[in-house]
C-alpha cells in the first residue's frame, strides 16, 4: 500500500493510534519520542493522537495540548497527524476542535458520544455541530463496544456524508458486514477505515481504505505488509485484546524496551500477571523480544 494520505475528502493507509506513555503519573515524553521514532523508522503512514488508545478520557487539557505539540514537533511533517477531539459533551468537543484547528495537524477523529446514549437524531446534530468548528477533514469513529451506541448507516451516516468536511469513518465494530455495507453505499469522497486489528486485513480485501491500528505499535512493518503477514497480525491482535486496550499493548511495548514504564491511569491498571506468560510467549514466537 502506498503512503498514508489525508486530503480534503480522502483518507487511506496504515496509521497508529498512539498510546500515552506515563512515568510516575506524568506523561513520559522520552518514551513517546522513542515510540514515534520507531514508528517513523518503520515507515508507518500516519498517527492518530488523543484517541481511546491514548487514555484521552483521563488526560488534562494541558496534557492534551502538550502531547499534540510534542507529536507535531517530532513528526515534523513526515506523516499526517489526526487528533481525537470527540467526547460525550458536544460543547467540549466543539471547543477542543476549535482549539486544535489552529495547530499544524491534518484532521480530526470524532468518537460517538459515550455514556449519554443519544438517539440517532442526537448523533446527527452532535457531529454536524462539531464539524462547523473546522474546515479540516473529519473522521467519524464508530466503536459500539465502548460507547454502546452505533451510527446507523442508512439514515444518520447517509446524512453525515453530505457534510463537506466529514470525509470518512473509522468502523471499529469488528463486523465485516457493516464495513461491506458502508463500502457498497459508495458515498462520495468518503473513506471507510477499519478500527479492528484482527479483521482489518479482511476489511482491506473488501475495499476498506485503511486502518487506525493498535497492533501497529509493535508490528508496524507487518501491518504495512498485511497481505503477506495476515496470520501474524491476527495472532498478535488476539493477544493485544485479552484485556481492555491499551493495557496489553503497553505491556508489550514495555517488554520490547520501547517505553520505559508499564504504567496506566486509573481506572485502567497494568496487565494481569496471570496473562504475562502467554503475552511473553507470543512476543517470543514472532521474534519481538
Amino acid at each position: 500500500m502506498g503512503r498514508f494520505f489525508l486530503g480534503k475528502n480522502f483518507f487511506t493507509g496504515i496509521s497508529t493510534a498512539l498510546i500515552t506513555p506515563f512515568k510516575n503519573a506524568e506523561v513520559d515524553f522520552s518514551s513517546l519520542k522513542k515510540l514515534i521514532k520507531f514508528q517513523l523508522d518503520s515507515k508507518i503512514q500516519g498517527f492518530v493522537v488523543l484517541g481511546s488508545t491514548a487514555e484521552s478520557a483521563t488526560l488534562t487539557l494541558n496534557e492534551k495540548q502538550s502531547i499534540v505539540d510534542f507529536v507535531i514537533s517530532e513528526v515534523a511533517g513526515q506523516v499526517p497527524i489526526v487528533v481525537g477531539t470527540g467526547t460525550n459533551n458536544t460543547a467540549e468537543s466543539c471547543a477542543l476542535t476549535a482549539m486544535f484547528d489552529k495547530k499544524n495537524i491534518s484532521g480530526f477523529l470524532l468518537v460517538t458520544p459515550y455514556y449519554n446514549k443519544p438517539p440517532q437524531r442526537g448523533l446527527l446534530k452532535h457531529f454536524k455541530q462539531i464539524s462547523t468548528k473546522t474546515q479540516k477533514p473529519v473522521i467519524l469513529y464508530n466503536v459500539p463496544s465502548r460507547t454502546v451506541i452505533s451510527i446507523d448507516v442508512d439514515t444518520t451516516l447517509k446524512k453525515l456524508t453530505s457534510i463537506k468536511n466529514i470525509c470518512g469513518i473509522k468502523e471499529a465494530s469488528g463486523d465485516l458486514k457493516i464495513i461491506k455495507k458502508i463500502i457498497n453505499k459508495k458515498f462520495n469522497n468518503f473513506s471507510v477505515i477499519s478500527g479492528d486489528d484482527e479483521t482489518f486485513p479482511d476489511a482491506m480485501g473488501l475495499g476498506a481504505d485503511g486502518v487506525i491500528s493498535v497492533v501497529s505499535h509493535i508490528i508496524p512493518k507487518q501491518c504495512l505488509n498485511y497481505k503477506k503477514d495476515k496470520k501474524l497480525i491476527v495472532d498478535v491482535s488476539k493477544a493485544l485484546f485479552v484485556e481492555s486496550n491499551p493495557i496489553p499493548v503497553k505491556y508489550a511495548l514495555f517488554k520490547m524496551g520501547i517505553i520505559s514504564h508499564n504504567e496506566l491511569r486509573l481506572p485502567l491498571v497494568s496487565l494481569d500477571k496471570k496473562l504475562h506468560k502467554n503475552m511473553d510467549q507470543m512476543l517470543k514466537k514472532w521474534s519481538l523480544l
